[in-house]
């Protein structure tokens, strides 16, 4: 049975690979400056570590989960603050473009995990830190739930989970399944939260700023529901 998530991003990959990431004219391959879109994934990361590190939330990264990497744009600069990170994505052409990047740059503790055959999640141990940029969003429902659930069990101890949803940007859940279209639907926060709850891990926050400030009396409030937002999911282990 085809699956038009994974079609898309495999046909987007071999036509329009860092469009399909951050979705500006600048990022097509006519007009594209590889080394600035590839800064722009260490901005991104240097506000998450800088983030963490200053709100006391992680001290030492040893593993570390890329999950969706797509072409290496946040792997790169993850992979220099932790020991080894497993970079997952179910493109396999984004993941060739991926590790020709880290060969290039001569990154040798990135392990690929190519999902294009199956809906495997790296199980086969715990991780300090799980980031997730604008992934979870490209599912339906139902699969970015379990996706949700199998990264929160991927959690380690000590770690902590970043992942980015979209809670009610779009006035339904997409139920687009054409494989020539990029999907977006939007993950409830109630839902989420009972994800969260059931794994017994801990929401600190649902941060909606870019990852610029701390605020854990977001997780206590009952109508976050009321608030559509885009923005990302802080969990710990309990």
């Amino acid at each position: 049975m085809n699956d038009p998530v994974k079609e898309f991003w495999g046909n987007i990959a071999k036509t329009e690979p860092y469009w399909s990431v951050l979705t500006n004219d600048k990022y097509k391959i006519r007009n594209i400056d590889l080394a600035e879109f590839y800064h722009t994934g260490i901005i991104q990361i240097d506000r998450l570590i800088s983030y963490l590190k200053s709100n006391n939330l992680i001290d030492n990264i040893n593993t570390c989960l890329d999950f969706g990497c797509g072409v290496g744009r946040t792997t790169a600069p993850l992979s220099n603050v932790c020991n080894s990170l497993d970079a997952v994505d179910l493109s396999s052409a984004m993941i060739d473009i991926a590790r020709e990047y880290m060969i290039d740059n001569k990154i040798e503790n990135v392990t690929f995990i190519d999902t294009s055959q199956n809906n495997f999640l790296p199980q086969r141990q715990k991780y300090d830190l799980i980031f997730s940029w604008a992934v979870l969003q490209h599912n339906p429902l139902h699969r970015a739930i379990d996706l949700l659930d199998k990264l929160c069990q991927s959690i380690s101890s000590r770690g902590i989970a970043v992942i980015h949803i979209n809670d009610g940007d779009l006035e339904k859940p997409s139920d687009i399944s054409s494989s020539h279209i990029m999907q977006m639907h939007y993950i409830p926060i109630d839902q989420a939260l009972k994800v969260i709850d059931r794994n017994r891990c801990e929401l600190l926050e649902y941060n909606t700023n870019n990852l610029s400030s701390l605020s854990k009396k977001v997780k206590h409030e009952s109508n976050l529901e009321t608030n559509p937002e885009s923005g990302y999911l802080v969990i710990s282990r309990a």
